[in-house]
């Protein structure tokens, strides 16, 4: 079956056009993984029907919120951060995550290593209450509400403890929530 091993190699295909032979030969190449990612225009039923991993519109929608990048926490912390809450919200939902290496060179500019680490220990300090509360308010009631409200919940018990330093990131998490189309009860 194509759908899901993770030993083929993958092609990635974005369509609006009907299956072509092209794409055919693909999906039905034994070694390879096809992905049709879908457009507005994408007749959907035809590839769902498919031995492929089809993306639809909502599919490549329903988790993006979730990458919410917060504000007030350190530069070095604001992406490990973004991806402990994701990681946790998306397993919750009994999904997961791949992640894949780089693929580039990216010649960096030059680093100083300990203002780097300094930057970085806040995410040191907190990481284990950081699980904790995930754990907790992934349990509690906000497992009852929308994934918009359960952020805005946990973004403030991570400001009352401190994890994110000012209550102006509320603000910002919830017009992110509205920009995506996440329409949380809070509001």
């Amino acid at each position: 079956m194509n759908k899901g091993s993770l030993n083929k190699s993958c092609v990635v295909i974005t369509t609006v056009n009907r299956p072509t032979p092209a794409i055919l030969k693909y999906i039905k190449h034994p070694e390879i993984n096809v992905i049709i990612v879908a457009d507005e225009k994408t007749p959907a039923s035809e590839y769902e029907a498919l031995d492929c991993i089809f993306l639809s519109l909502e599919k490549q929608r329903s988790d993006f919120h979730l990458l919410y990048v917060p504000s007030y926490v350190s530069f070095r912390f604001c992406d490990v951060l973004k991806m402990y809450i994701a990681q946790a919200f998306v397993a919750h939902g009994g999904r997961s995550m791949a992640f894949q290496g780089a693929t580039v060179f990216h010649d960096r500019n030059p680093h100083d290593c300990f203002k780097d680490y300094l930057q970085e220990c806040e995410m040191y300090v907190h990481v284990e209450r950081l699980v904790a509360i995930l754990e907790e308010c992934l349990s509690g009631s906000v497992s009852d509400s929308s994934q918009a409200d359960g952020l805005i919940a946990l973004y403030e018990r991570l400001v009352e403890e401190r994890i994110v330093r000012d209550t102006r990131e509320i603000p910002l998490l919830k017009a992110w929530l509205k920009s995506q189309g996440q329409h949380p009860v809070l509001f």
